[in-house]
């Protein structure tokens, strides 16, 4: 076949064209087909699942700390006075109000039988500050500061662990959603304890660079206010951050002296007599709410005395184990611990004997 195109004469040109030249459709669409497939394939490929499954992940934690949260609200308004009571910030303000007027009872003044003001004495300065609010604004303060504190608290930790965006989000609200429902949580916020901020304080503090000059004043404060963190201290010695732990260390002395400086009485009865070392000074140290390893042992031996606790609750082994190597070795040095009728010796009266021996 002949196909003209033009010359340089002006006449149009032949151009030899044959008829295997000629395109099939059908290839042609095959062709058009196998490309559209590939860039399907590759625009799949490039779909951020990642991405995806975290924002999926984010809204459902989302849901799941509304719904929690919803729940612990709706509970409270159906059981007025049961899941929140404040007893213990009730316990703060009025000392707080003491600390204004009256300093001179702090450490006797009883809310009522057993139940005593058992902080630092700064913290009865901080408390004073806090009584100038009306106690309906206090309260309500408190709990949304705590239960703010929970989820920040998950977030720096898991920052600390090197989780950043949307994940770590999602994460902290779950966590968050289910702890709210612990029993430390629930417990916290049913009494109004200032629990959860000490908490968020001392993790921050930890999650903080340790460039940071001033890093361990988070503990100080928070064991200035309450004892407990000052485990944490030993911890970071442990953990060989000397410089931290005497800021700590510090901090906290600093609040002790400024204990003395605002409050010089009350101060002395608690650092000076021994007051701050009583486990009887919180409550019954037997109560089922001491959860510590004492409050256990006491429990089990009906006693307060940590010596007499070691003595009922390992005397018994004690008398068990000697008779044990008294009579293995009895045949050697001639003696019987059993008398001709088979007794043994009486385990149980000696473990009532030491108790009666160790009542207060």
């Amino acid at each position: 076949m002949l196909v003209w195109a033009g010359s340089a004469h002006g006449q149009p040109a032949r151009r030899a064209h044959y008829p295997g030249d000629e395109e099939d459709p059908s290839a042609q669409a095959q062709a058009d087909l196998d490309g559209a497939d590939a860039q399907g394939r590759a625009a799949v490929s490039r779909v951020p699942w990642r991405r995806i499954l975290v924002v999926a992940g984010l809204i459902l934690s989302v849901l799941l700390f509304a719904t929690s949260l919803t729940a612990y609200l709706v509970d409270q308004a159906l059981h007025r006075d049961l899941v929140l009571t404040w007893y213990d910030l009730n316990v703060y303000n009025d000392a707080g109000l003491i600390t204004r007027q009256l300093p001179s009872i702090l450490y006797t003044w009883q809310l009522k039988a057993g139940v005593q003001f058992t902080y630092t004495p700064f913290a009865a300065i901080v408390f004073a500050g806090g009584s100038l609010l009306p106690f309906a604004v206090l309260r309500r303060l408190l709990t949304v500061a705590s239960l703010a504190a929970i989820p920040a608290a998950v977030w720096l930790t898991l920052g600390a662990m090197g989780r950043r965006g949307a994940g770590r989000a999602g994460v902290a609200l779950a966590v968050s959603a289910l702890a709210l429902w612990t029993e430390p949580v629930a417990k916290a916020l049913f009494l109004g304890q200032i629990e959860p901020l000490l908490m968020l304080l001392v993790v921050w503090d930890l999650t903080r660079r340790d460039s940071r000059w001033w890093k361990g004043a988070g503990i100080g404060l928070a064991a200035g206010l309450k004892l407990v963190p000052l485990l944490f201290i030993p911890y970071l010695l442990l953990a060989g951050k000397v410089r931290q732990a005497v800021v700590a260390t510090g901090t906290f002395i600093a609040l002790g002296v400024i204990g003395f400086i605002v409050l010089p009485g009350p101060s002395a009865s608690y650092w000076l007599t021994g007051y701050f070392m009583r486990p009887g000074r919180t409550g019954g140290v037997d109560s089922l709410v001491n959860q510590s390893l004492l409050g256990a042992l006491a429990r089990e031996a009906r006693t307060a005395s940590l010596v007499a606790v070691l003595i009922v609750r390992h005397g018994g082994a004690a008398i068990e184990y000697i008779q044990t190597r008294l009579a293995a070795r009895g045949r050697c040095a001639g003696a019987e611990l059993s008398d001709r009728e088979g007794g043994q010796i009486d385990v149980g009266r000696e473990l009532a004997e030491l108790q009666l021996i160790a009542q207060p």
